[in-house]
C-alpha cells in the first residue's frame, strides 16, 4: 500500500490518555483517502463485467442467495501436477480456460467435490438450511481416489468445466449425495445431477 504507509487511521495521539465513546449519530466519518483504498463495488449487477466476463447463469434478485454444497478438497502434490499437465496441454491447443488450481500469485487453491446443483435460497431460509445441512451432513473423514477427466456443461451450456471424476470413495459420496439430495428437495430446489455424480 505505497503512499498509506504513515497515515494514520485515528487522528489522535496514541499515548493520550483521553478515551472517547462514540455512539449512533456521533461517529465521525471515514477519512476521505479510506474509501479510495477500495475500489472494486459490489457485484450485485448481472453485467458480465462484474463476473469476470460470464453470464449470470441465474438474474441478481435482491434477497435470493446463491448456494453450493460441496467437501472441500485439498489436491496432494500430484493431483496438482497432473491437473497442471491438462492445463498446460489445453493452452498448447489454444484453449483457454479460467483455472481453480492456483490462484494469481501460484499458490494452490483448495478444490471440492460436488454435492449440490448451484442453489438459489431466499434470505427467510438460509441460515436455517445451513443449520439443517451441518446437522444431517455428518460423516467421518474417507480416502477419495480420482480416475478419468471428463468436460461437464451447464444446464444452459454457457459454461464448460473440466472435472476429474472419482473413482474411489463413490460409495460414501452416494449416502452422503443422498441425504444432501432430500434437504435440497424439502426447500424447493432441485436435486443432484443423476448422472456423472461423483465429480
Amino acid at each position: 500500500m505505497k503512499g498509506y504507509e504513515n497515515i494514520k487511521l485515528v487522528a489522535y495521539d496514541s499515548e493520550s490518555e483521553e478515551i472517547h465513546e462514540y455512539t449512533g449519530s456521533n461517529v465521525p466519518p471515514l477519512p476521505g483517502f479510506f474509501l479510495d483504498l477500495y475500489k472494486v463495488k459490489p457485484r450485485q449487477g448481472n453485467e458480465p463485467e462484474f463476473h469476470e466476463g460470464r453470464t449470470r447463469t441465474h438474474p441478481h434478485v435482491a434477497g435470493i442467495w446463491p448456494c453450493h454444497i460441496y467437501i472441500d478438497l485439498m489436491p496432494n502434490e500430484g493431483l496438482q501436477i497432473l491437473l497442471k499437465k491438462i492445463q498446460e496441454s489445453f493452452r498448447i491447443e489454444g484453449i483457454e480456460f479460467k483455472s481453480l488450481i492456483e490462484n494469481d500469485l501460484g499458490m494452490p487453491l483448495p478444490l471440492h467435490v460436488s454435492l449440490s446443483r448451484p442453489l438459489m435460497l431466499g434470505s427467510d431460509v438460509i441460515n436455517e438450511f445451513k443449520n439443517v445441512v451441518k446437522t444431517k451432513v455428518v460423516f467421518k473423514s474417507f480416502d477419495i481416489k480420482f480416475s478419468n477427466i471428463a468436460i461437464f456443461r451447464n444446464e444452459d451450456t454457457s459454461r464448460t468445466f473440466l472435472v476429474v471424476m472419482v473413482e474411489t470413495g463413490k460409495e460414501i459420496l452416494q449416502t452422503i449425495l443422498q441425504v444432501v439430495d432430500s434437504i435440497v428437495e424439502k426447500y424447493g430446489c432441485q436435486t443432484f445431477y443423476q448422472e456423472n455424480k461423483e465429480h
